[in-house]
């Protein structure tokens, strides 16, 4: 009788693991994964990138005004137009290990761009800069209008004046820097200049 229940188990678990292994076959023959196995996830090991920009989105969505005035700078930096990139990165590092000191951001930085300040590698700070903006976006964080457009009482305390004059509403403006929003809330200022009136 014992016999005859543990040839019934053995058959169970047999069974088990025959209709396990059909779903998978048949999964991939009509074009669907099976749900990630955590050792499927162990085979994907993560590359520094791939971290540094799941820390980072992290990190923007716990605070991202943190940086409130370098997002900017973050873009130009990446489209090569920053006088003095190292000088945003340094900045970059300095808030991050202020506000998240020992905390994977900050570790990350310190693995990743600080050996990186002092040396003017102006693709490494781009590349970095980059991946920054992409985490950044992940979190929501966008950047805003740019060329010319008419302030509204919507944007016009979006913008500050170039030269420090008072923005009204319905003033005509060249938009010089975007201002940058997260999930559709003002983040940073940007920079606009009143159009001359013809």
């Amino acid at each position: 009788m014992v016999n005859q229940y543990i040839i019934v188990a053995v058959a169970g678990i047999s069974t088990v693991a025959v209709i396990a292994a059909a779903y998978v076959v048949m999964s991939r023959l009509c074009g669907k994964e099976p749900a990630e196995t955590p050792e499927s996830a162990r085979a994907h090991k993560e590359t520094p990138e791939e971290r540094f920009v799941r820390e980072w989105t992290a990190a923007f969505m716990e605070s991202a005004r943190t940086f409130n005035g370098l997002y900017q700078g973050l873009q130009r930096v990446v489209d090569g137009k920053a006088k003095k990139p190292e000088k945003v990165l340094r900045e970059w590092c300095a808030r991050t290990r202020y506000k998240w000191e020992q905390q994977p951001a900050s570790q990350l930085c310190e693995e990743l761009i600080v050996p990186l300040l002092g040396g003017g590698d102006r693709e490494a700070f781009a590349k970095w800069s980059g991946m920054l903006l992409e985490a950044a976006a992940a979190a929501g964080i966008a950047r805003g209008a740019q060329g010319s457009l008419k302030l509204t009482e919507d944007n016009v305390n979006d913008f500050t004046d170039w030269e420090g004059e008072t923005l009204y509403v319905e003033d005509e403006v060249e938009v010089l820097f975007p201002a940058w929003y997260q999930n559709g809330v003002l983040l940073e200022q940007g920079s606009c200049r009143k159009e001359e009136e013809v």
